[in-house]
């Protein structure tokens, strides 16, 4: 159920990414694309709200997976890991295809100066494709996040607190 959820919430999270991001713009110039001044200043918005977004939305993820999981703590912390990073690759990669294509493959068909907005992509992603996104250490803000959230509840939570203070107990 946590891997599931974390999917559904990585899908809603891209959906989100893709529609705060601004584009950076570029032309095509003999084949290839470059960003223009403007674009360089937009480049990496993308980056920025991927972190922004999944940090957030991890943090959201391990408060509830910690609070409302019935199962033993390291199971919760293996399904909320596993789920998080399932939620993060779901959300690179929604982002990614409801964002404009390539303009690098655009590039070869524009003409010179023809202007072409970039695709959704993290910094750092020019990894291999066997990667699916996970070249950009940007795609940890969704675990960490949801980690800070399980230390903090595993650690300080209402059940532990409940059960130092109380004078009944051996």
């Amino acid at each position: 159920l946590l891997v599931l959820g974390g999917a559904l919430l990585g899908a809603l999270m891209g959906a989100l990414w893709e529609w705060v991001w601004t584009p950076p713009t570029g032309a095509a110039w003999e084949g290839e694309w470059y960003l223009d001044r403007d674009g360089l200043i937009h480049d990496v918005d993308s980056t920025g709200w991927f972190v922004t977004i999944g940090l957030i939305g991890g943090i959201a993820y391990g408060a509830i997976a910690g609070k409302w999981c019935r199962a033993q703590p390291l199971v919760v912390l293996a399904g909320t890991v596993i789920g998080s990073l399932a939620a993060a690759w779901v959300m690179y990669q929604v982002g990614h295809l409801l964002g404009p294509p390539d303009p690098h493959v655009r590039a070869l068909t524009a003409g010179d100066w023809d202007p072409i907005v970039s695709d959704l992509r993290l910094a750092g992603s020019d990894a291999p494709a066997w990667l699916l996104g996970f070249g950009s250490t940007a795609m940890l803000a969704l675990p960490l996040g949801a980690l800070i959230s399980l230390v903090g509840i595993f650690l300080g939570g209402a059940e532990r607190r409940r059960g130092a203070t109380d004078s009944t107990q051996p």
